[in-house]
Order: structure tokens, then C-alpha cells, then sequence
């Protein structure tokens, strides 16, 4: 047997909360792909876009401190939604493009090959 490597998908999303959907559906292929049952995969891409919209929505109300000042100069803030998948276990987070803000979004064990 074979161990899978270490593969890590990078996607920026605008801080618009109308787009909160597209970290869904990449999440939800994203799991797909990696052996999550369909009724799973699409419950757990369900919960990325519901905490995702949070987080761009409090970003488009709060947009206040340093940091977003800067990134607002230099265009609007961006996200970067960052999907890894490990040997033992599958992860989605996201942070602000100027490197701050990163959380965790979703942390699944990967399942157990056939």
C-alpha cells in the first residue's frame, strides 16, 4: 500500500458574503474527491460556506485596523481559501490575504480506503 501525498489547493475569494458559495462548491468536490460520502461531503460543505459567509460578512462590517487598511489601498480585501489533504486527514482554512486573520473552516479524518 501506498501512502497518498500531501496535496493543497489554494482558491482567493473577494470578501463579498455573496460568494461564500463558491468555498461550497470547492469543498464539497474537494471532499468528494477525496473518498467523503456524498450525504457527508455535502454536509460538511454546507458548514464551510455557513462559516464562511460569517467571516465575510464580518470582514465587509468590521473592515477597521491596520492591516485591512492596507489591503483596501492596495484593492479590495481578499481571502485565500486553502484546502490540504494529508494522509490522515482532510482540512479546509482561510485567512486574509495580507496573512492575517487565518482560521480553520473544516478538519475531517480522511477515510479509510476500500
Amino acid at each position: 500500500m501506498t501512502l497518498s501525498r500531501r496535496e493543497t489547493l489554494f482558491l482567493s475569494i473577494p470578501s463579498d458574503p455573496g460568494l461564500a458559495r463558491i468555498a461550497r462548491l470547492v469543498s464539497l468536490h474537494f471532499l468528494k474527491q477525496n473518498g467523503v460520502r456524498t450525504r457527508e461531503s455535502r454536509l460538511e460543505a454546507g458548514l464551510v460556506e455557513t462559516r464562511c459567509r460569517a467571516l465575510l460578512r464580518a470582514s465587509a462590517v468590521r473592515g477597521t485596523g491596520r492591516a485591512s487598511r492596507r489591503s483596501r489601498v492596495a484593492g479590495s480585501l481578499m481571502f485565500v481559501l486553502t484546502l490540504v489533504s494529508g494522509i490522515r486527514e482532510l482540512e479546509v482554512r482561510i485567512r486574509r490575504n495580507d496573512g492575517s486573520g487565518r482560521r480553520r473552516l473544516l478538519r475531517l479524518r480522511r477515510p479509510a480506503a476500500p
